[in-house]
């Protein structure tokens, strides 16, 4: 980088990391993401972007706020529909497993998503490598599923890649099985069910995810939003994040107060049983809801 360029860097991490890890709570919701532009983010600002999200020093901080930059980045940059950054998104994705960061896990479906169909390809590439991490393909489950439901020109082509990944229900792990019937049920895929119905038969499904077959067939019959328990529960998530939100007004002009350290509890392991009491494990429950949260 010339010395201009490293100013341009270093100013514009600074600037998101002065947003810091509240600012990040108060707008975990995508429909709020588009306020980010209120404070004056282009497309001059798409390569400083980018280079956040690739610079491991940033994840490595002893500065809470500064290791918040990357999350205020990929943000803007769905916002921009920045196309030039699935190529960087993608070769993150391996911290959901490597460096148990959910909030990758959480966000990107609609960071991929927002920035367009271009995704698709390189999504759908990943998905269906089995050398990649679990937590990680799950992730680009999502995000095609979430392409399909907000870009229904590609719903075909999305309910077609997850089901083809789904027809080895017999050497998948149970898990993937599980979480690939889960997207094609946001897709309404009844078209697929049948190769759903067969793994299920032959007890290669994750019950834990999903449910058995009679709850997954009601799944795929009814728009997420009208699914009795799960509409409930997230429901319940957004309403908190909305509260969070009206009480946290983003405010671009003026620096984000940097918040405390976080003193957390003990911690629960990905695979021991949610707190909730629901009987599934806390990775596939309210892990990474919860963890966003508090």
């Amino acid at each position: 980088m010339t010395n201009a360029t490293r100013t341009s860097y270093f100013q514009l991490l600074d600037r998101l990391a002065n947003f810091g890890e509240t600012l990040c709570r108060s707008r975990f919701g995508q429909e709020t993401w588009h306020e980010y532009l209120q404070a004056g983010f282009d497309q001059s600002h798409v390569p400083d972007l980018i280079r956040i999200l690739d610079d491991p020093t940033v994840y490595g901080s002893e500065f809470n706020d500064t290791a918040m930059a990357p999350i205020h980045a990929w943000r803007i940059l769905a916002e921009l529909k920045a196309t030039e950054a699935v190529p960087t998104l993608i070769s993150m994705l391996h911290r959901i497993d490597d460096e148990d960061d959910e909030w990758i896990g959480e966000e990107f479906p609609n960071v991929f998503s927002k920035i367009g169909t271009v995704s698709l390809e390189p999504l759908e590439s990943y998905a269906r490598n089995p050398r990649k991490g679990e937590f990680a393909r799950i992730c680009t489950f999502r995000a095609i599923s979430r392409i399909g439901v907000d870009h229904p020109a590609q719903r075909a082509k999305c309910v077609e890649t997850l089901t083809d990944i789904l027809q080895a229900y017999e050497i998948n792990d149970l898990s993937i099985n599980a979480f690939l019937i889960s997207a094609l049920s946001d897709l309404n895929a009844m078209e697929s069910f049948d190769v759903v119905r067969a793994a299920y038969e032959k007890d290669r499904v994750e019950l834990s995810v999903q449910g058995d077959v009679d709850l997954a067939e009601y799944y795929f019959r009814t728009r997420p939003e009208e699914r009795t328990f799960a509409g409930m529960m997230a429901e319940e998530r957004l309403n908190k994040l909305r509260q969070w939100s009206t009480s946290h007004p983003f405010e671009p002009a003026k620096i984000v107060e940097k918040s405390r350290p976080i003193v957390s509890g003990p911690k629960i392991g990905r695979n021991d049983p949610c707190r909730c009491g629901s009987g599934r494990k806390y990775k596939k429950c309210c892990g990474p809801a919860e963890t966003t949260l508090h």
